[in-house]
């Protein structure tokens, strides 16, 4: 039996009126980008001393930030960091985080973003739109080089977001939102490479790590499932159903250093919980949670940040 232990919780940051709608360590885990309801990116230093708030708005509404992810920084090159910000609105910023001034702030017209990932180099990044649509760009110039899509016709716009990203080796992305599917893309050809039917992804809740495929759907019942990346197959479903209490998670994540061991947040049941992939056994729960955990990330430090409603809540684990 793995034991169950629950992560001790360090500090918490509280955004006021703001919710905080996705949270970031960078690959060192000295930095944590809070991203917020107002188009603000708020970045802390590991002492949680706000170090920039980073305007990202596009227009003349403030839209709310969608996706804030960190370019992975090569050991062997001397690239300034940068950090990728999206609204929903079609707003795409990249910020030099050594001066806190804009590399690049586009607005792509008619389109709405969800979420984003770079691959492993950061040389390339992925954007999850509207109508089924993701994105491939060049990020030395910030040009669109390609795009992928699966959507259906007659199917309703709204049922096509792409909620999701996660690009998991050199030329593999997958992506996953409303249509009640995780799609397996090769950058390589437009056309996907296997899709696993089912979950109804509504936030950043698909995650892989070797074999495993782990997703988190916006359902009251089967709502976190375990699947094989190599064949799509099932491996494991579970109801979470707690003191009659349901989770309808928004976020899963594996954690960094802890081999196949996985975080589920969301809304409904007023915890966090900890899986094994390859069990399905709870590990670990953190409870208190009561207000919606839109956001989790956990990083190289040990520390395990989540965005729940106003508040960014750091547990180490």
């Amino acid at each position: 039996m793995v034991e169950r232990r629950r992560p001790t919780l360090d500090y918490e940051i509280t955004c006021n009126n703001l919710d905080v709608f996705n949270v970031r360590w960078n690959f060192t885990g000295d930095q944590l980008a809070l991203g917020t309801s107002n188009g603000y990116v708020q970045l802390y230093n590991s002492s949680f001393e706000q170090i920039r708030n980073l305007n990202c708005q596009s227009g003349a509404e403030k839209m709310p930030i969608t996706s804030v992810r960190f370019r992975p920084e090569l050991v062997d090159t001397s690239r300034k960091p940068v950090l990728l910000a999206t609204t929903c609105d079609g707003g795409v910023v990249h910020w030099n985080l050594a001066n806190g001034k804009s590399l690049s702030m586009t607005r792509l017209r008619n389109e709405q973003i969800y979420s984003a990932d770079f691959n492993s180099d950061g040389t390339n990044y992925i954007l999850g739109c509207k109508e089924g649509k993701i994105k491939l760009f060049d990020e030395a110039n910030f040009t669109q080089i390609g795009e992928f899509s699966h959507s259906m016709q007659g199917e309703a716009e709204g049922a096509q977001r792409v909620f999701c990203l996660k690009w998991f080796s050199e030329n593999l992305f997958l992506s996953a939102g409303w249509d009640n599917k995780i799609t397996i893309w090769d950058i390589r050809t437009t056309k996907y490479v296997r899709e696993i039917i089912g979950p109804h992804v509504c936030g950043d809740s698909v995650d892989v790590r070797d074999n495993y495929v782990i997703s988190g759907s916006y359902h009251i019942r089967e709502q976190l499932q375990v699947w094989s990346l190599e064949n799509g197959g099932n491996i494991h479903t579970l109801t979470m159903e707690f003191g009659g209490k349901k989770c309808m998670p928004y976020s899963v994540q594996f954690c960094r250093n802890e081999g196949l061991m996985f975080a589920v947040g969301g809304v409904g049941s007023g915890e966090i919980y900890f899986y094994q992939a390859d069990t399905l056994q709870q590990v670990a729960v953190i409870p208190d949670a009561v207000k919606t955990v839109y956001s989790m990330h956990l990083g190289n430090n040990n520390r395990f940040a989540i965005g729940i409603g106003n508040s960014s809540r750091i547990y180490t684990t």
